[in-house]
């Protein structure tokens, strides 16, 4: 049986210079993952895996198109992508994965919250080889999420209170029950039935932010430790 590995990041967008820079994550370590992608590169990446997720085919660059729109929106900002590769050998590219996740995560109030939250949008999972070794990147992105949230926003706004999602009623593909039922039994997420609408759940992970690396002083020198739904609703 091949064994296989993942790494896992999550990546800052830049709208200003359109990049995505890696964010240090205790516990993520990558050798693999660009530290730094073009905002293009990283749509071409994400348009390639939401052709097997979402079976979408980006006809006329519909997709790709709708993508940089979202990156680039100056409300309700799209601020960071969580991504997991796959790899079977150290020896394979960047590219080279055979199985993957990754979804966006967006700050909003989704038209029901008193503050903008951090909200999980497109999540994917792409498998490039069906082998019985694959993993659970779904997972591994999810895990990055939480703890990115926990610390790196929880530190910067005490107004953020944990991690949301929203789920279509009427999904082109899948099964909007399954969806709640896989979010709340697998990751924790509760079902946030009075703000229920016609076309969506909501759906919260109550989070505690994570506490401070403590800084060390020596000779004068710091040292610091380093480590839903598709559609974006308007």
């Amino acid at each position: 049986m091949d064994k296989i590995f993942y790494e896992t990041a999550i990546y800052k967008i830049n709208q200003k210079d359109e990049t995505l820079s890696r964010v240090p994550m205790k516990n993520f370590r990558c050798k693999k993952l660009p530290k730094k992608f073009t905002m293009q590169e990283m749509i071409d990446l994400l348009v390639n895996m939401q052709k097997v997720c979402f079976k979408d085919n980006n006809e006329n660059n519909d997709n790709m198109n709708r993508l940089i729109k979202t990156f680039m929106e100056k409300n309700d900002k799209t601020v960071a992508i969580a991504l997991s590769l796959g790899y079977k050998s150290d020896d394979d590219s960047f590219l080279d994965y055979i199985d993957g996740a990754s979804a966006t995560l967006q700050k909003t109030n989704n038209g029901i919250l008193p503050y903008q939250q951090p909200t999980v949008n497109e999540v994917c999972r792409q498998k490039v080889r069906n082998l019985d070794s694959l993993g659970t990147p779904t997972h591994y992105i999810m895990d990055i999420l939480e703890q990115y949230v926990r610390g790196p926003m929880m530190h910067s706004s005490k107004r953020i209170d944990g991690l949301y999602l929203y789920i279509e009623k009427k999904p082109s593909h899948g099964s909007s029950d399954f969806l709640l039922g896989y979010y709340k039994k697998k990751f924790g997420f509760q079902e946030m039935r009075k703000y229920e609408d016609a076309d969506y759940y909501y759906m919260k992970k109550p989070l505690k932010m994570m506490q401070k690396t403590p800084k060390s002083v020596n000779n004068n020198n710091k040292t610091h430790s380093k480590e839903g739904s598709r559609k974006l609703k308007k």
